[in-house]
């Protein structure tokens, strides 16, 4: 909400950014559990909204998909929340970069079926309005156990 008000206020803000891994301490330190996302940056130009996510690391088999997937979704209700006060914002791309996209030795069979394949690309399901949003945060808030929202629950 904080980023989302903040584009309200000032469309044209340098300053929509959501930082995932922001404390020096855990980069010194042998945890190998650090997110991989870096941080999330919503932004308006030309009355269309952007986001960019970075990422230290990315594995492209069990990374990437879900990756893509949950963000186009963050992106989405992003879009839907501001729409509601910015009726003219349109709906812009979303940029994906990591530092290192890589695929394991184990999943190089896999890699070749996939791209032998030529599978129709992502489809995600689209968002329609902003009491879309507002149900999908309430389902963090309770989330049920054993779902994608209790996970992200679990490591807020």
């Amino acid at each position: 909400e904080r980023v989302a008000n903040g584009l309200i206020r000032d469309p044209h803000s340098r300053q929509g950014v959501i930082t995932i891994n922001g404390r020096l301490s855990r980069h010194l330190t042998d945890d190998r559990d650090m997110p991989c996302t870096m941080y999330i940056n919503f932004f308006i130009r030309q009355d269309t909204l952007y986001m960019k996510v970075a990422m230290r690391s990315n594995d492209a088999i069990f990374g990437l998909f879900n990756d893509i997937a949950f963000f186009g979704t963050l992106h989405q209700m992003m879009f839907q929340y501001l729409k509601n006060d910015l009726p003219t914002l349109k709906y812009g791309q979303y940029y994906h970069c990591a530092d290192s996209l890589h695929v394991y030795p184990r999943h190089y069979e896999m890699i070749k079926r996939l791209i032998d394949a030529k599978e129709d690309p992502l489809d995600i399901p689209k968002i329609s309005s902003r009491d879309e949003v507002k149900a999908m945060v309430q389902r963090l808030d309770r989330p049920i156990p054993g779902t994608f929202y209790h996970w992200l629950h679990l490591k807020s």
